[in-house]
């Protein structure tokens, strides 16, 4: 496995996006790329985030999406040079485990659609 060396940026920029037909792979059938804002069918996505912690050159991530559209962490990590572990179609050379990629929601918050209650959903972190 190559060894690389990974900065933690100190911001995702936002983007605008599209989605890619492909025909060579059934896995590779969409995929996010970056677009001027111009461009037809261009979509809007932004997040923000903070580096947690730091193992070797693996980071864990604290994402609030802004937008939640497709692709949309997996395309502004990749963006910024640092594409999830095992998601080869955005770039990583790092293998995970098969058929998945290393991105997992340890915290879900939402609004209950009647109730208008905060509704929030944690699991303790384990990386």
């Amino acid at each position: 496995m190559p060894s690389t060396t990974i900065v933690c940026p100190a911001f995702a920029p936002p983007y605008t996006w599209r989605k890619e037909a492909r025909e060579r792979d059934r896995k590779e059938k969409k995929k996010a790329l970056p677009v001027d804002e111009s461009a037809l069918g261009a979509v809007f996505a932004s997040l923000s985030y903070t580096c947690k912690e730091e193992k070797g050159n693996q980071f864990l991530w604290d994402i609030d999406l802004h937008t939640g559209k497709f692709h949309q962490i997996r395309m502004q990590l990749s963006q910024l040079g640092c594409p999830i572990n095992g998601d080869k179609l955005y770039g990583s050379e790092v293998d995970y485990r098969p058929d998945s990629i290393a991105l997992h929601a340890y915290k879900l918050m939402f609004f209950h659609p009647i109730t208008n209650e905060e509704i929030t959903i944690e699991q303790k972190k384990n990386w």
